[in-house]
């Protein structure tokens, strides 16, 4: 559980340079009116029909991740309870059906502790490493959450460790690093007048590095013997679709490329003295989206989103500044922020009244539209802004936020490429973190609010907007 998502707000982002200024054609939407918005301070407000509203146990405290989601329909939330990570699911009608996912019903796992874990590409499976603090080892479970299964054994790792993390590789193949604890002092050795305990025979602790652990039975473990010039923290690795390439997106700098065929470390040509955060690969497995910030700049904690392409070893400015970015079908980008943010504008008039506009640009052919999203907020106000994608229905979940007394007043807005059509989802309380995941048919969006206590997850069901920019079944309340 070493690096949870964030939730809420997204990387302020700052540079010299508009969005995308590199691109010759540009083509802006129809404005939309952008008025002063304005919000009570109440709890979640809904706009957009609620199948379900569900208040976490008590003593429950959120980690950071939004909702996940299973095929079949079922919710989980992760968090804390007197203090071990726990997941929980919620199913059935209304969502009321409750079940803890992990940790399982075994000896191992009820007394173990989860360092991570990962949900399969397709969405139907749940992968844990469980450490056993007690007797020295690591488990790796996966659980088919999707048909109801109990959670199985896939692996155990003998030694003590500080930190482990797992991420698919592919739909049948786990990636587990794992960084052993440092060796303790050696204690005093015993008097000469004193007889010597009997040695217990110890397990080969396993070595630290990278392991595929396959999810078909009887095959073994097997350590993936990469050629690095450093020694690499591998707990946190994103893979390519295809599961050749991974990133390793530790928190030590400068982020580091693995091939699995070559079994090779290589160094990006990406400043080593950068925040480096990834955002995700492109379809094609040939590139990858991130956010970077030179590490002494004057407006500390301020990056830029770009674009980075494996084949020429080269990386493009996509947006800077900005507040979130991510990829789209197709290959297209999507920008949050405003074309006229630069890094003096936020310096010196970060109070400014700007609309908020999404940026959808086309790498490939140097090509940028821009859609006023129908809203306006303060310049460094926007920057904290959020947004999530729906492959299926090709939907955005935008979250932007309204400067109060109170603190900032979040808003959801529903958003379609297609259409360059925007409605208002939900708002919530001034101060709420709020956190958003689509479900795998892109029907149904969960708001987790991680800043009640206990949290509360709200399940809406935004509008459906056609081809041609009408309504489908639902409507806007």
């Amino acid at each position: 559980m070493r690096r949870p998502i964030l939730i809420a707000t997204a990387m302020l982002l700052a540079a010299s340079a508009p969005i995308a200024p590199r691109y010759a054609r540009m083509s802006a939407a129809a404005a939309n009116p952008a008025p002063l918005f304005a919000q009570a301070d109440t709890a979640l407000a809904p706009k957009v029909p609620v199948i379900a509203t569900i208040t976490m146990p008590a003593g429950f405290t959120s980690e950071g991740w939004p909702p996940l989601w299973f095929q079949g329909g079922e919710l989980a939330v992760i968090g804390r309870q007197s203090g071990r990570i726990i997941v929980l699911g919620y199913s059935s009608i209304g969502f009321q059906q409750r079940r803890v996912l992990a940790p399982g019903d075994g000896q191992g796992e009820r007394n173990g502790v989860i360092f991570d874990l990962a949900e399969n590409p397709k969405q139907t499976t749940l992968a844990t490493v469980i450490g056993d603090l007690a007797d020295g080892h690591v488990d790796v479970t996966v659980s088919n959450v999707s048909e109801d299964q109990p959670a199985r054994q896939l692996a155990r790792m003998d030694g003590r460790f500080s930190a482990a993390g797992l991420s698919w590789i592919d739909v049948a193949t786990l990636a587990l690093g794992l960084v052993p604890q440092p060796p303790s002092p050696e204690a005093t050795p015993p008097s000469v007048l004193e007889a010597s305990p009997t040695p217990t025979p110890a397990r080969p602790a396993v070595e630290a590095g990278l392991y595929a652990v396959s999810l078909h039975r009887g095959w073994p473990v097997k350590k993936l013997n990469l050629h690095c010039a450093r020694p690499i923290d591998f707990t946190h690795t994103v893979w390519s679709p295809d599961g050749r390439h991974a990133i390793v997106d530790s928190d030590a700098p400068p982020p580091i490329l693995i091939d699995r065929i070559s079994l090779e470390c290589k160094d990006l040509n990406i400043p080593a003295d950068q925040r480096f955060h990834l955002v995700g690969w492109n379809q094609n497995s040939d590139r990858f989206l991130y956010a970077a910030a030179p590490a002494g700049d004057y407006l500390s904690g301020l990056s830029g989103f770009f674009e980075y392409d494996l084949g020429s070893g080269q990386s493009q400015m996509i947006a800077a500044p900005a507040a979130a970015a991510t990829y789209l079908q197709g290959g297209t980008i999507a920008a949050l922020g405003n074309r006229k943010l630069n890094a003096r504008l936020i310096a010196k008039s970060p109070d400014m009244s700007l609309a908020a506009e999404l940026a959808l640009i086309d790498p490939r052919r140097s090509r940028i539209v821009i859609a006023p999203l129908g809203f306006n907020t303060q310049a460094a106000t926007l920057l904290n802004g959020s947004l999530v994608y729906s492959q299926i229905t090709e939907e955005l979940a935008i979250q932007l936020f309204f400067p109060s007394a109170a603190g900032n007043i979040p808003l959801i807005v529903s958003f379609f490429p297609q259409t360059l059509k925007a409605r208002p989802v939900a708002t919530a309380k001034a101060g709420s973190i709020l956190s958003m995941s689509w479900s795998p048919l892109g029907d149904l969006l969960a708001v987790l609010d991680a800043s009640a206590a206990p949290p509360v997850l709200t399940v809406l069901s935004p509008p459906l907007f056609g081809a041609q920019g009408g309504s489908g079944g639902l409507r806007v309340q």
